[in-house]
């Protein structure tokens, strides 16, 4: 039996940040939470599929790890897949709203709280500026 790099569809950073799109444009519709949980965990592993290449600089991978929404990014990402997180985290995420009404997705650090939408639409535009910095 062969190994086939490819999940389905998806074998580049390009089909990783195309399906992160997506999750977007369906958060943008609908702030579900199985939505919320699929775009960050999307947005988060662009960077599998970027280090994957092997021709990117160290140095600009870097930069993103460091990034304050990247690192907000990690962070729902990492909630949403483990029942417990080993590492302390300056961060929190908070679903508040009146009850039947508007339901509001929060991050929180300990200097600002951020909608999710706010933080999925920084991100997309930072993964965009990597892509064409680093001419993906």
């Amino acid at each position: 039996m062969s190994k086939d790099p490819i999940f389905f569809q998806i074998s580049s950073p390009r089909d990783m940040l195309e399906k992160a799109k997506r999750e977007y444009s369906r958060m943008k519709l609908n702030l579900d939470t199985d939505i919320i949980f699929n775009f960050f965990v999307t947005t988060y592993h662009i960077m599998d599929y970027v280090k994957a290449l092997g021709t990117i600089d160290g140095a600009a991978i870097q930069q993103m790890f460091d990034d304050k929404d990247f690192r907000m990014c990690n962070y729902v990402c990492n909630k949403g897949k483990h029942a417990i997180l080993t590492n302390v985290s300056p961060y929190s995420s908070h679903s508040d709203g009146p009850p039947g009404g508007e339901i509001i997705h929060t991050v929180r650090t300990p200097d600002k709280t951020v909608r999710v939408e706010e933080l999925a639409d920084k991100l997309i535009a930072k993964w965009e500026k990597f892509f064409a910095d680093n001419r993906i």
